[in-house]
């Protein structure tokens, strides 16, 4: 019977998520009864095997982020001025981020203020520490630094992270911004503009919608997703000559084999990019 019922699910929905949920509702309902569970069965299990493998589907890369999209973006921030909502200004400066340090979602979204590190010798810049990595498996933390763009005042991650700070901030313009840089916002009736919830932060989904209708809005065409920074990044430094130990070393893959795939696709093109990641 349950049998039955997972394939029947596995036809009409053509889905492997759709079957894995009806799977896993059943093994807990049994479970929380004191219960075995049938999914257990070999039969199940042959049964679960040849659902994936037959309706598994090739997942297509996202596109990369290049330094034209991300112009694009900051220019498009800079032309609403105070009217741009903190919507926009954490969409475009998760993306710039993501690029710049080609860190993961996962990364980047529980960053707060207290993650920063300002500098202004030899020239401005700051440092991010990501905490937590699933690369880092002793917990060690890690360090990114960004310098100023120089001659460029729209790719400068720089400028960028001190404009949004100063906008979250916004609210209370006699304090600086203390708690999360990816806060979830409320629409305050009484200041008549967007609040950051300081110890809130938003989830991967809503970053993910947001970042494709900003996308959309602006007519930049290709499937984007939070990996595109991550994934533009790379791209960027392997197509201006860096090694599979720098491109590794940069985005904190544990094996040189994801580095490698960065390395040979530029490697094949006849021109080089004429930027860096630092234009």
């Amino acid at each position: 019977m349950v049998g039955a019922c997972l394939s029947l699910r596995a036809t009409e929905s053509q889905s492997v998520s759709m079957v894995e949920k009806l799977h896993g509702a059943i093994a807990y309902e049994h479970k929380i009864r004191f219960m075995a569970p049938p999914t257990e069965h070999p039969s199940l299990k042959l049964l679960m095997k040849s659902v994936r493998r037959n309706l598994t589907q090739p997942r297509s890369p996202v596109t990369p982020l290049t330094l034209a999209h991300l112009e694009k973006l900051n220019q498009y921030l800079e032309s609403l001025g105070p009217k741009a909502d903190l919507v926009v200004w954490r969409t475009v400066w998760r993306l710039n981020i993501e690029y710049y340090t080609m860190c993961r979602f996962s990364e980047v979204n529980p960053l707060s203020t207290q993650d920063l590190t300002f500098c202004e010798t030899p020239e401005p810049n700051f440092s991010i520490l990501i905490k937590k990595s699933k690369t880092d498996q002793k917990g060690l933390g890690n360090t990114k630094n960004l310098y100023s763009v120089i001659g460029n005042r729209l790719l400068c991650p720089v400028n960028l992270t001190r404009r949004y700070l100063e906008r979250l901030a916004e609210h209370k313009p006699e304090q600086s911004y203390v708690g999360n840089l990816q806060p979830r916002v409320r629409k305050c009736s009484i200041l008549k503009m967007q609040v950051p919830l300081p110890n809130t932060v938003i989830g991967y989904s809503s970053c993910l919608e947001e970042s494709k209708a900003l996308m959309a809005q602006l007519g930049i065409s290709g499937r984007f997703g939070e990996h595109s920074g991550r994934r533009g990044g790379a791209t960027a430094a392997a197509a201006n000559g860096a090694t599979i130990a720098e491109v590794q070393s940069l985005g904190d893959w544990k094996s040189s084999d994801c580095a490698n795939k960065y390395v040979e696709k530029s490697a094949s093109r006849k021109e080089k990019i004429s930027k860096l990641l630092y234009p």
